[in-house]
């Protein structure tokens, strides 16, 4: 059964001080029993349905800190919530927080397990500024860029802004790669202010007197 193997796994973590490393511990279970039943990808689309409901809502939240619930309470409330609706391996994923009262942690797991999918697989969220939404084929040059220069394989959100003029921007972590023409006139305005200043100053330098 699946829930034997992911509670085998996190047991390892469960005497942990940490909610931190809780949570690592966890999401590394859930990943693994995922990726081994060919899985980890439909889990995590799963997971970021999951966790925005939850960071949405109050009363899920509630729910899942556990306020006002026993334990079996919550055990027969998570079947009817999840029991065919959601992945089985991730249906008894939440069973097994419940039974060690982790269930508290489960938002976060949600969110850690996407980042440790998308690390695992080579994926990277990518942010394109553009004044029009590009192509596809503008997209694949992009995407080609990225695969050859980061080896990464990029998740492309698209974003639009008139104040560009043209060109886009694009960001991928802390890197920036600006080719907006709004960025080429920036940097051409400055370089004209800066000659413009350069020469007054050497206008001022020729009609100094000496002291």
């Amino acid at each position: 059964m699946v829930e034997n193997n992911l509670t085998e796994a996190t047991e390892q973590g469960y005497f942990d001080n940490t909610s931190r490393r809780l949570i690592d511990t966890y999401t590394e279970a859930l990943w693994s029993a995922a990726n081994t039943h060919g899985r980890s990808s439909a889990i995590r689309e799963e997971a970021e349905g999951l966790a925005t409901a939850i960071r949405s809502g109050e009363l899920i939240k509630l729910f899942f800190e556990g306020n006002g619930t026993s334990r079996d309470q919550r055990g027969e409330l998570l079947k009817k919530v999840f029991e065919g609706k959601v992945d089985e391996l991730l249906s008894n994923f939440v069973q097994v927080l419940n039974n060690h009262d982790r269930l508290y942690l489960f938002g976060d797991i949600l969110v850690a397990y996407q980042k440790f999918d998308d690390a695992k697989q080579g994926r990277v969220d990518v942010d394109v500024t553009s004044v029009y939404s590009l192509s596809p084929e503008q997209l694949a040059n992009i995407e080609g860029v990225i695969r050859n220069r980061l080896g990464k394989v990029p998740r492309f959100h698209q974003k639009l802004d008139p104040t560009l003029l043209g060109g886009m921007v694009v960001r991928v972590g802390d890197m920036v790669w600006d080719q907006s023409s709004k960025s080429k006139l920036n940097r051409l305005t400055q370089l004209l202010e800066e000659k413009g200043t350069h020469e007054i100053q050497a206008g001022r330098d020729r009609f100094r007197t000496p002291e």
